[in-house]
């Protein structure tokens, strides 16, 4: 069913066929819902994602619709679908889509998707915890700056070891400066260069 909507969205890209863009649109729509409605986290995430973006070509789906994209990424988030968790923790982030803006929630979902190994979310979670880090050292809350510090860093070599770039040079520079790891220079090098290759590849 998801390979036919994605068919469908293939065709309107190319632009294709004899029906308006708008009505391939909608008919793609209509099969990614269809799938949804079944319980289908990755196609519920799908039209989450769309409905935030206006995603679907020129049709009645094109505008953007933020109820719709947290009605459909809380089913499923309900069926605990690691993309859709770490989207919603941006959004919780960033204050999108009408969610509120909570860095308590923007880090609990985002470890419930770090727990499923998802790269984006362990790394985004190891960001946000250099950030608590470093608020910690300015409140000479040394201990617990150490701890959150070494915390941010395994999450983000766990996102590095799952081939994440961005990661990649994060821990890169982790380990350059010492931050939640033990300096080791060479170790910096080859990551960032890692880093690189993956990069031109």
């Amino acid at each position: 069913m998801h390979k036919l909507a994605l068919h469908l969205e293939l065709e309107l890209e190319r632009g294709s066929g004899e029906d308006p863009a708008s009505q391939r649109a909608d008919d793609a729509m209509r099969w990614w819902e269809t799938a949804a409605k079944l319980e289908w986290a990755p196609a519920q995430h799908e039209i989450a994602l769309r409905s935030a973006k206006g995603g679907f070509g020129a049709g009645a789906f094109a505008r953007a619709n933020y109820s719709a994209a947290v009605e459909w990424s809380s089913r499923a988030l309900a069926q605990g679908y690691a993309p859709a968790q770490f989207t919603r923790g941006n959004w919780h982030r960033d204050g999108a889509m009408g969610v509120a803006r909570s860095e308590d929630e923007s880090l609990r979902h985002w470890r419930l998707a770090a727990a499923q190994n998802h790269a984006g979310a362990q790394h985004s979670l190891g960001l946000a915890l250099i950030k608590r880090s470093a608020a910690q050292r300015r409140a000479r809350d040394g201990d617990a700056a150490a701890t959150t510090a070494r915390e941010a860093a395994d999450y983000i070599r766990s996102a590095a070891l799952l081939g994440n770039r961005a990661a990649m040079r994060t821990f890169s520079s982790l380990l350059a400066e010492g931050e939640g790891v033990e300096v080791d220079t060479l170790a910096a090098r080859q990551w960032k260069a890692a880093a690189e290759e993956k990069e031109l590849a």
